[in-house]
């Protein structure tokens, strides 16, 4: 199979040597060159731009021209209703809030292309406007230091560059099931970070995070996957 990111067709092999027996998605020369990759940006027709890690401050631009109210997580959360349910927010006002996905995966996992894909599906039904992939998280052997964890290429860094609506700039929020991602975007100012804890309805936390009538259609939850 050919690599949809490098062009190489002899990534998606597996690493018979991989201690954590983790599917590889790149062969060893691309997986060089992936573990470089600070941010993966995925938009309509499937577009994908890739920023290194010497490439932050550009990184920071585009985020920063990109627009979504709502940022998602995708594991456990996003995933946890079907691509085709609704998510479209009517405002009292008459704006629309705008929704994204950002996943953290492993530079060269066979996660990152599954996720990269379930969000360019996500995005092709109108379910979210873009997203996001990161590869920086806090270690769990320092559980104090992983819950404030803001460097490029985290979620919190994810959150604090993207913009919102001009129209309803005061409402960012983020939803996500891990705490340490939850507590580190809690550091920010300006975002309201919700924990999905398991089992639990994503609308219906929407429902109660955003105070702008509802999302979606009450009658979501038949969707909802444990």
């Amino acid at each position: 199979m050919q690599c949809a990111t490098t062009g190489c067709e002899t990534c998606f092999t597996t690493s018979e040597n991989s201690k954590k027996f983790v599917d590889i998605a790149f062969c060893k020369p691309c997986r060089k060159e992936r573990n470089k990759d600070l941010l993966v940006l995925i938009e309509s027709d499937n577009k994908i731009t890739i920023y290194q890690e010497e490439q932050v401050e550009e990184a920071e631009t585009a985020l920063n021209k990109l627009e979504a109210n709502v940022r998602l997580d995708l594991h456990k959360t996003l995933d946890t209703i079907h691509e085709l349910d609704s998510l479209v927010v009517k405002t009292k006002s008459g704006h629309m809030l705008t929704f994204c996905c950002i996943s953290y995966v492993g530079h060269s996992t066979i996660t990152r292309m599954e996720a990269q894909e379930e969000i360019s599906l996500r995005i092709s039904t109108g379910q979210i406007s873009w997203g996001a992939l990161v590869f920086k998280r806090g270690s769990r052997k320092d559980p104090e230091a992983a819950s404030c964890f803001t460097v490029p290429g985290s979620k919190a860094w994810f959150n604090k560059h993207t913009s919102a609506n001009s129209e309803l700039s005061n409402v960012k929020v983020f939803v996500d099931d891990s705490d340490d991602h939850v507590n580190s975007v809690d550091t920010l100012v300006d975002v309201q970070s919700r924990l999905l804890n398991g089992g639990h309805s994503l609308i219906k936390l929407l429902n109660t995070s955003i105070h702008y009538d509802s999302v979606g259609n009450n009658d979501s939850d038949s969707s909802e996957e444990n």
